[in-house]
């Protein structure tokens, strides 16, 4: 089945919560160090290894008990799981795939977010993980790997939660719209389909 749209979805902090802050904030907590100073190590040294797969699972574990000594790695695993939930949005998939194509394009690890997007993969077209092609947004090539697996015969919409993601969509020339906390990329994306607002499978 062709449909008139192709919609693009990242998953933390869009269909997904994001685990900044709040997984490292509960971190330093227990491990009663600075939050700031842990997301500042964090970010120099292993974010962009993390999120690429250029590391491995299990060596961002070893560094994060480098970093917090007195924390087990079972229980910032613990932690970290318990961070990871719904947002509404993931409610409206099964909807949404009647009418549109769905791609998710998420910076994140596959071994984190595969198993919660598992009920989805039905209703869902192609699943782009950073982790696992070795490519991190806003890097361009990221995008066109998910370019190639769109059906170009109708418009392209892109939702993401940060400003930065959006510009390499835009110079693909797919229409983007920013995931704002209050929901009202839902009601856009309803009313691109011709939805109500609480138009989702229960």
């Amino acid at each position: 089945m062709s449909h008139p749209y192709q919609l693009i979805l990242d998953a933390a902090g869009v269909l997904i919560t994001n685990l900044s802050p709040t997984f490292w904030y509960e971190i330093a907590e227990k491990a009663d160090i600075p939050h700031e100073h842990l997301r500042a190590q964090y970010k120099q040294e292993i974010r962009e290894s993390l999120w690429s797969g250029k590391i491995s699972e299990d060596d961002f574990w070893q560094w994060l008990k480098i970093q917090c000594p007195s924390i087990e790695i079972e229980e910032a695993k613990r932690i970290l799981f318990k961070h990871l939930g719904y947002l509404p949005a993931f409610n409206y998939i099964p909807t949404w795939s009647k009418l549109t194509d769905i791609h998710i394009l998420s910076n994140h690890r596959a071994e984190w977010i595969e198993p919660l997007f598992r009920p989805m993969l039905p209703y869902i077209k192609s699943l782009t993980i950073s982790s696992e092609v070795g490519l991190c947004k806003p890097d361009p090539k990221i995008y066109e790997l998910v370019h190639k697996k769109l059906n170009l015969n109708g418009q392209v919409w892109y939702i993401d939660d940060q400003e930065k993601n959006l510009k390499p969509a835009q110079e693909r020339l797919w229409n983007t719209y920013i995931a704002d906390q209050n929901g009202k990329w839902i009601v856009h994306i309803n009313g691109l389909l011709g939805l109500g607002e609480d138009s989702y499978e229960q």
